[in-house]
């Protein structure tokens, strides 16, 4: 055989391949070129029995896996092109301490089959023995990171948990309604994460009133940055079944469970832009089908996969933990795919797919108090949905819900989402239904879930009717005005302004002068203007320049004409001792999460995160000397701070006068004083 110019060769634990590439990407979990560490050991020695070396290889090949899927980037994620760019090709040649096993027919193509349906690539894969056994071992840990002990004879089920509200939802279901022990499997992908899940299995603890809920975890360190260039992750869960499959298999279970509401199992493609791979397939039917089958022919015998939740919307899954007398642990579980984001003011991003449906099914239960709109950055309702992206998400959302619910039976619904067909014949094998049937109740979730849906969107528009008519009340960028906005306009019109030349203007935001004065537009609101004053050039000039740090007196010599830098600069701002303390605990913690979102692959967090980081070392390096000790400010410096200061001020206050919210925007994102910086990268004012 030979490789394809676009086929990407992977060796691991050691295997070569005649006709791998020089470029090939080596993966080891031990030995000197180790670049991966699987921490599963520990278990296997308190269970007396050691891990099957088959159960051994099951943990390291779906390590492989989501290290060369994280390895490989997808290309461009905003191009419309039915996630063609996203398919790659993908070759494994594998060291393994069973090759018969794994090379036989049915394990290929049960491999092969499953994660190309999970993520959309083309999987091949070959194996060979392992060449040298190293010491290393696969390590489960317990809530601390210690080795777990004991406990094991009386477990009931093993499910998996991340600590979002879905598999939160299994655990209150596994001990408050089936009254079963269940041990909880979680994958330790960040440190957040890992606190969240134990802090919540400690609080199922208190309110179940059981002491030592089995709770163990598997960490897959990535040594090699090589390793985190793409962030999708959308074989994870192979990895999560592997080592639920090892747990269950050592204490001699034969079942382990996914907990994951319907709509997001299925996860049917609700735009172009979220088909083939961007569409993730983590719990599909079809998915936790191949699971088992890979699972049984590893173990030699059969191995069950389920989601009980397979058939519930959120918002049903919701009604379990409410019934259950557990929806005041809710604000502790976590379900935002931007975790790396995630702050402990604002757990939830709010704009994510994963956010939205949340919010969605909490608003349609009546549970606001129990996971308050403050744990969202991005209040589905009263937010401010700027960036076009997260508006198309949340708009598609809706028409899909829309559209779910407009349908009268099973046939209407696959005619226009057939992608749902794909997960009938692996729910009428998992449940034995028939086909009518399974469609039948495909269908109606999907259409429960879109009634909720819709319900929502009908009660906060009645609402919040005042505000939308009410000049000012509402941000045009909240999705009720939003709603709004489109449902009134017609097709292809734009809005009218004043016949005034100077205020028509088609960019959104806009700070220009025209003639004398000034032309300002705020999120496509209407444009007014603004008399001359130095504080409005102040202004203009940081709006030219976002994120980037000017010192008052550049301001003055730009406002006057002169070259910028034309006085020297002796010291800065003269802050206080407390200030200087938070803004290098601010640069610390600026520094873990930027670690963190390396990990994750996300590059443009990454970059954000740098430049907040240089922005606060060049904050420190001019506010401290030697030793850390806060300078003085000179009298030019205080002149200068002070004047262009107060100018700024007055500049908003009118902005304010004439434009609400415009004025407390630019108030919250013009940071003054001698040095200064507009702060909100993410907008681009036509100036």
């Amino acid at each position: 055989m030979s490789s394809s110019a676009d086929e990407r060769w992977i060796l691991c634990g050691g295997a070569n391949h005649a006709f791998a590439p020089e470029d090939a990407l080596r993966l080891a979990v031990s030995g000197p070129d180790a670049n991966l560490t699987v921490d599963i050991e520990g278990l296997s020695q308190h269970l007396i029995a050691n891990i099957p070396p088959v159960m051994k290889d099951l943990v390291r090949v779906a390590s492989y896996v989501i290290a060369a899927d994280q390895a490989f980037p997808r290309g461009d994620a905003d191009r419309i092109d039915l996630g063609d760019n996203w398919r790659r090709d993908l070759h494994f040649v594998v060291a393994v301490e069973e090759p018969n096993l794994w090379n036989s027919q049915e394990m290929i193509e049960a491999l092969q089959s499953t994660l190309s349906f999970l993520s959309d690539d083309s999987y091949t894969f070959e194996f060979e023995a392992l060449a040298n056994r190293e010491p290393e071992q696969l390590k489960f840990t317990g809530p601390d990171g210690e080795p777990f002990v004991g406990g094991w004879n009386d477990i009931d089920v093993v499910q998996l948990f991340s600590g979002g509200m879905d598999s939160f939802g299994g655990a209150v279901q596994a001990l408050a309604i089936d009254k079963q022990r269940p041990v909880l499997v979680s994958h330790r992908s960040a440190s957040k994460t890992w606190k969240t899940q134990r802090e919540l299995v400690g609080d199922l603890q208190t309110w179940s009133s059981r002491n030592g809920i089995p709770h163990v975890g598997i960490q897959v360190h990535k040594h090699d940055k090589a390793l985190r260039k793409e962030r999708t992750q959308r074989s994870r869960s192979f990895l999560y079944a592997a080592m639920a499959g090892t747990v269950a298999h050592i204490i001699g279970h034969d079942k382990i469970r996914f907990y994951e509401n319907g709509t997001t199992s299925f996860n049917l493609p609700i735009s172009p832009q979220i088909v083939g791979a961007r569409a993730t397939r983590t719990t599909h039917p079809r998915v936790l089908l191949g699971f088992a089958k890979i699972l049984g022919l590893a173990r030699g015998k059969p191995m069950a996969v389920e989601n009980p939740f397979e058939l519930k919307t959120r918002a049903e899954v919701l009604d379990v933990i409410n019934n259950a007398g557990a929806a005041g642990m809710l604000r502790h579980t976590v379900s935002c795919a931007h975790i790396h984001r995630s702050s402990t003011m604002h757990p939830h991003c709010g704009v994510c797919s994963q956010c939205i449906d949340r919010r969605f099914s909490v608003l349609a239960r009546g549970l606001e108090s129990e996971d308050p709109a403050e744990g969202y950055e991005v209040d589905l309702i009263k937010g401010e949905w700027k960036k076009n992206g997260d508006r198309a998400l949340v708009l598609d959302y809706i028409d899909a819900a829309d559209q779910f619910s407009s349908f009268s039976n099973a046939d209407q619904f696959l005619g226009s989402f057939g992608e749902a067909a794909r997960a009938i014949p692996a729910m009428m094998e998992l449940s034995g239904n028939d086909g009518d049937t399974v469609s039948k109740n495909i269908f109606e979730m999907h259409k429960r879930h879109g009634e909720d849906v819709g319900r929502v969107i009908s009660e906060t528009l009645a609402k919040m009717a005042k505000c939308i008519r009410t000049p000012g009340s509402l941000s045009p960028d909240s999705l009720p005005a939003i709603l709004f906005a489109r449902g009134q306009q017609a097709p292809g019109t734009d809005p009218s302004f004043d016949a005034d030349p100077a205020l028509q203007v088609e960019s959104e935001y806009v700070f220009r002068k025209f003639g004398q004065n000034w032309t300002v537009r705020f999120r496509g609101g209407k444009p007014f203007s603004l008399s001359p004053q130095k504080g409005l050039t102040y202004l203009h000039t940081l709006l030219q320049r976002p994120g980037e740090t000017l010192d008052a007196f550049a301001l003055i010599d730009i406002e006057e004409g002169n070259s910028e830098a034309s006085r020297p600069m002796a010291t800065a701002l003269g802050a206080d001792d407390e200030t200087i303390k938070n803004v290098r605990e601010a640069y610390e913690k600026l520094k873990e999460q930027r670690d963190e979102a390396e990990e994750f692959c996300d590059t443009d967090a990454v970059a954000k995160f740098d430049d907040e980081i240089a922005q606060l070392a060049k904050y420190l390096s001019a506010e401290t000397g030697a030793g850390g000790k806060k300078r003085r400010e000179n009298p030019d410096q205080k002149r200068a701070r002070d004047a262009v200061t107060k100018a700024i001020n007055r500049a908003i206050k009118e902005i304010e006068k004439a434009h609400k919210p415009c004025g407390k925007y630019l108030h919250a994102q013009v940071k003054r004083g001698f040095f200064l910086q507009y702060r909100d990268t993410a907008v681009a004012w036509e100036t």
